[in-house]
């Protein structure tokens, strides 16, 4: 008698455990550069598709080194959006929450945009970032586009 609760026990706590290891800590992140990869936005509506940007084809066009950020450990970020460089204090909030505040841009003479995003708009979606995700070895930023819609900005380390 005594055998008969020991196995869905055993499935009660593999649930609750496998339940509690499933989320990376912020600092798997921090001290990495990420590229982003591809941004979604996702409206039932939309027409637009997903961007992807195939990093073989800017690193062999001398651009692989845009849309890029990193997150230090003093609560900043810094990278390069096209082509120019920003920095910014973040805020994590509880969980998984995230905001990147006072975008300071460094601007330059030079104009690209591609994959067809244009730099305003990497700008405009990383400032209103409002939380994170580690997934796959990807980061996923979750913001809004500017016409409202929910986006989500994948970033991979190569």
């Amino acid at each position: 008698m005594k055998k008969r609760w020991f196995v869905p026990l055993l499935f009660a706590a593999a649930f609750y455990l496998g339940s509690c290891a499933g989320g990376a800590s912020f600092n798997t992140i921090q001290g990495k550069e990420w590229k982003l990869v591809e941004l979604r936005i996702d409206s039932p509506e939309s027409s637009r598709d997903p961007i992807n940007f195939d990093r073989m084809k800017l690193k062999s066009e001398g651009m692989d080194d845009i849309f890029i950020l990193t997150f230090s450990t003093s609560a900043e970020v810094s990278g390069r959006a096209a082509p120019d460089t920003y920095t910014a204090s973040y805020e994590r909030g509880t969980g998984q929450s995230l905001s990147l505040k006072q975008v300071n841009i460094t601007h330059s003479d030079r104009v690209i945009a591609p994959e067809r995003l244009r730099e305003a708009e990497y700008f405009t979606f990383l400032e209103k970032i409002d939380r994170w995700e580690f997934s796959q070895n990807k980061l996923e930023l979750y913001s809004v586009s500017p016409d409202g819609k929910k986006a989500v900005l994948i970033f991979s380390v190569d």
